[in-house]
């Protein structure tokens, strides 16, 4: 309240006497001191909205809970807000000075006030949040992803089912928290699993391990597990690169904040992308076990009969969520389809997996160019998915950054040398592949 006067009254005392501290009373010294801290606490705290626990008061974002200084800065104060800056006071005192009794006194007082501005905050969101902060579900299960592929490289190498039966239970463990961890985020959240590109991810890595698992039922022979395993390491660290120390759960735009849509659009076409990774990690284990001889006969023709299911299935859940993606932004927007980034990538995928379906169905695609052209389909859905946000443009802007640029173009530059070596070696050595489809 006193900010304005007292920036004027250290402007006047610095124009009298300059920098030269020797030269102020106890009274000027303390009143500059006190308006540089203002300056430098108001400097430091402009756009911090990190801290965001006191309920809006205002109907125009009813939604979204205000950091204190976002309060101050907007104007958005009110008798009831000040009432809970005072009980904020109160459990920060009670902290600094060690006081057990007043800082559980001041926590229910605090509870207290929520509740009675925010009646639709319920009492059991807030400790299954803060049970979710601790646990970290999605970290642990990346360790136990991590404990099942090294499980499950060990199987190929030495071929015992301890290793095998390993597999499973890390792979079983971690899919249970990880699917824990989802459910949790639906409670709090109170919204389909899937609005960011962060979700996205941890989404489709969950429904990788359970495709991955199915697929291993049919085969029994580790395929299933290796690609399971594989995917969900990889997606998941893909989201902890996102995730950071940032809060995960932000409130949408209203365009975006749909729930029938993001129930409907949005899980159709993450299952679409889940299908997607499990047929390019599985075309890269058949490209990989034949080329080493590890792959033959019956076992080969088994796995790749189920990787074209898997990629009918893909090709099925990319197309649907394409159609419904059109009909939403219809809604939303007035058109079905704009030529939007987001949109091309989400058309790249389909007619990708077309043209290598029909090709194959054709005869037109020899074998082992349709396996290469499906271990390559891990290209187009990180183009189709990441890809499109680094151009920071159009309507979808639910997840765009910069920050893994380097990282998808590293990928992209990988996966070429890998699938174009691996197409080399199948050219010299087994050119069975090359005319032979089952």
């Amino acid at each position: 309240k006193i900010e304005q006067d007292l920036q004027l009254s250290a402007k006047k005392v610095l124009d009298k006497k300059g920098m030269d501290l020797s030269h102020y009373t106890d009274r000027e010294s303390a009143s500059v001191l006190l308006a540089f801290q203002i300056k430098t606490l108001t400097d430091a705290a402009k756009g911090n909205t990190i801290l965001r626990v006191v309920p809006s008061r205002w109907p125009s974002d009813t939604d979204q809970w205000h950091a204190p200084w976002d309060i101050i800065e907007n104007g958005h104060g009110s008798p009831e807000t000040a009432k809970i800056f005072g009980q904020w006071q109160k459990i920060a005192l009670a902290w600094q000075h060690s006081n057990g009794q007043d800082w559980k006194l001041a926590i229910r007082e605090l509870q207290q006030s929520i509740k009675e501005q925010e009646p639709s905050a319920s009492d059991w969101r807030f400790p299954l949040e803060g049970t979710y902060n601790i646990l970290q579900p999605f970290e642990a299960s990346l360790f136990l992803y991590g404990g099942a592929f090294l499980l499950c490289i060990g199987f190929f190498l030495s071929g015992s089912r301890i290793f095998y039966k390993g597999t499973i239970l890390f792979l079983g463990l971690g899919g249970a928290l990880h699917l824990l961890g989802i459910a949790a985020r639906i409670l709090i959240l109170m919204r389909p699993p899937v609005s960011t590109l962060y979700e996205s991810l941890i989404f489709v890595s969950l429904v990788c391990v359970a495709l991955g698992v199915t697929i291993e039922r049919r085969t029994q022979q580790g395929a299933g597990l290796l690609t399971a395993s594989i995917a969900a390491l990889f997606l998941g660290l893909m989201a902890q690169s996102l995730s950071g120390p940032s809060d995960t759960m932000q409130v949408l735009t209203a365009v975006l904040n749909t729930q029938f849509w993001l129930a409907t659009h949005v899980l159709c076409i993450t299952f679409g992308y889940g299908w997607c990774v499990i047929a390019g990690v599985m075309a890269h284990f058949i490209l990989i076990g034949t080329a080493l001889n590890r792959l033959v006969g019956e076992s080969l023709q088994r796995l790749i009969k189920i990787l074209g299911n898997t990629a009918l299935l893909a090709l099925l859940f990319t197309s649907v969520g394409t159609i419904l993606g059109g009909i939403w932004a219809d809604q939303s927007w007035g058109r079905f389809w704009g030529w939007d980034p987001k949109e091309n990538g989400a058309l790249l995928i389909v007619l990708w997996l077309v043209w290598l379906i029909h090709g194959k169905l054709a005869g037109q695609i020899p074998l082992l160019y349709w396996l290469a052209g499906l271990a390559y389909l891990n290209v187009v859905v990180a183009l189709a998915w990441i890809g499109v946000n680094l151009l920071g443009v159009g309507l979808h802007s639910y997840g765009f950054t910069d920050g893994l640029f380097w990282g998808l173009g590293l990928f992209s530059l990988f996966e070429t040398i890998l699938i174009g070596g691996l197409i080399w070696i199948h050219s010299q050595k087994h050119g069975r592949l090359l005319r032979h489809a089952p």
